[in-house]
């Protein structure tokens, strides 16, 4: 027969300790788990931001393709160099004088022509 033995302080002491090993496995395995989801999201966030950033640069890059387009069918249909293109208040009169508001242009001729 099996005599129960007397339980003493060292042994007390180690009987209260027994879970904490298991404890401290659970707290360090969420805390793993926190980190990785947050390095997710942290990696789902920057994804995104360069998608955006290469989206602004082919969107840039488009404007200075349309822009250098207009430019080429500008230069096409305003002929060779002897034409000019300017706004409209450099237009004049037959004379060279400035139009005033509201006014028909009157200079339509040619750079090439006289005036009459």
């Amino acid at each position: 027969m099996l005599v129960p033995s007397r339980i003493t302080p060292d042994r007390l002491l180690i009987l209260q300790h027994k879970g904490f090993a298991l404890l401290i496995t659970i707290v360090l395995m969420a805390f793993l788990v926190l980190i990785m989801v947050s390095f997710a999201s942290l990696t789902r966030v920057e994804i995104a931001g360069a998608r955006n950033n290469q989206q602004v640069e082919q969107a840039r890059q488009n404007a200075l393709v349309s822009l250098n387009i207009a430019l080429g069918q500008l230069q096409k249909f305003a002929g060779p160099d002897q034409r000019i293109t300017a706004t409209a208040d450099l237009a004049g009169t037959v004379l060279g004088d400035r139009l005033s508001d509201g006014s028909a242009i009157g200079n339509n001729s040619n750079v090439t022509s006289r005036a009459p």
